[in-house]
């Protein structure tokens, strides 16, 4: 199901807490983070290296980006720096990163199968709003059960900013009533912005 929001440019932010949740990605499984991110999904190498401070690979802390391969259906987590303690022991390559309690290596395999799939990938804090506008212009793909979910949450906030609500190609109102079952199935969402 494909539905697009027309919203104001600087309204856009609202919708960051999707890709918070999780968008769903299709890519290469198989090749190590730092490819999925630049070669995959355009995100240039500097802001990998400098701007991504904190990895999080299926719930485990990553240091090397380089060399840790993404597996079928792996969520993938990328932060700017978090505050604190925590933000410095979660940092990739951090010096405190030996305090962490699963500070167990993710095995690193020599040979590469490369085949299709789909990764999870979140966005948090500085990397959302950095990186999030240009994939919810591109498009993004959710489940349809969160994409409900975000909307009854939000519906009051959206129906104040939205200009139109498009869905397979037919305008909808947005309203408690919308006749639409979006938790059937997955969501592609992209947002236009005026």
């Amino acid at each position: 199901m494909k539905v697009v929001f027309t919203v104001k440019s600087k309204q856009i932010g609202i919708f960051f807490e999707l890709v918070s949740t999780g968008i769903m990605v299709s890519a290469q499984i198989g090749i190590s983070i730092k490819e999925l991110l630049c070669n995959q999904l355009g995100i240039d190498s500097a802001y990998v290296d400098d701007r991504i401070q904190t990895v999080f690979l299926d719930g485990r802390a990553i240091d090397d980006v380089y060399n840790t391969l993404i597996e079928e259906g792996s969520v993938l987590a990328l932060s700017g720096a978090m505050p604190g303690l925590a933000g410095a022991v979660f940092r990739k390559g951090g010096i405190l990163s030996p305090m962490r309690s699963n500070f167990q290596p993710i095995p690193q395999n020599d040979e590469k199968s490369v085949s299709g799939g789909v990764v999870v990938l979140k966005m948090f804090n500085q990397v959302a709003a950095d990186l999030g506008p240009a994939f919810l212009k591109n498009g993004i793909r959710v489940a349809g059960k969160t994409f409900r979910d975000f909307l009854d949450r939000k519906l009051q906030d959206l129906q104040k900013i939205c200009e139109s609500v498009i869905v397979d190609g037919k305008e909808y109102p947005l309203t408690d009533e919308m006749s639409v079952d979006f938790s059937s199935e997955d969501v592609w969402l992209s947002i236009k912005t005026i």
